[in-house]
């Protein structure tokens, strides 16, 4: 979160800001066997950077856990 000097700062300076990015993240966790596991994730932020010009962002990913 941003602070309002900071805020007012960035709009002395003409540049475009807004008081917090916002994030949404899911996860799952699927244990495929006994030695492999799967964790997709999604997440959303709205407002990356704080910036209102930026496009909100997407971002997939997955993380694999095998146990030997």
């Amino acid at each position: 979160m941003n602070g309002d000097k900071f805020r007012q700062a960035a709009i002395l300076a003409g540049e475009p800001v807004t008081e917090r990015e916002t994030e949404w993240t899911l996860v799952y966790s699927a244990q495929i066997n006994r030695w492999l596991r799967l964790q997709p994730i999604f997440q959303y932020y709205v407002d990356p950077g704080t910036d209102p010009t930026t496009p909100n962002a997407r971002v997939y990913g997955v993380r694999i856990q095998v146990h030997l």
